[in-house]
């Protein structure tokens, strides 16, 4: 399960990810933030996925950044910092940040969600 928690006063994008997460939960996630126009267009991200089980493969992620490539010229800049406490899930999102070839969206990966936020707002 993906949810989402917008906080306003940090102009934060919260997302925490759940159980099992399978290809089609990221393509909704990407799909939810390429149609929400309320969010700011300088998009700051904490993704909490400390509890979340992926049941994708590697051969699955070109779909998923050609997907977050069509979204992305929505945005002036998408700061996206990831919280992984399991190794593959890491590396996914290492290959993802590698593999996005667009200058406006930075990710990178913690272990805490202090961290993630220094990150952020540097």
């Amino acid at each position: 399960m993906i949810e989402f928690n917008f906080n306003k006063s940090e102009q934060i994008l919260y997302v925490e990810c759940s159980g099992k997460i399978e290809i089609n939960d990221m393509f909704k996630y990407v799909k939810k933030l390429g149609n929400d126009d309320t969010l700011p267009r300088k998009l700051l991200i904490i993704e909490d996925a400390r509890k979340s089980d992926v049941q994708f493969t590697e051969k699955q992620l070109p779909e998923l950044i050609a997907k977050l490539e069509v979204i992305l010229p929505k945005y002036k800049t998408i700061r996206h910092s990831v919280i992984h406490s399991d190794p593959l899930n890491t590396a996914y999102a290492i290959i993802l940040d590698n593999k996005v070839e667009k200058e406006n969206y930075q990710l990178n990966v913690f272990s805490t969600v202090q961290a993630a936020k220094k990150w952020l707002i540097i």
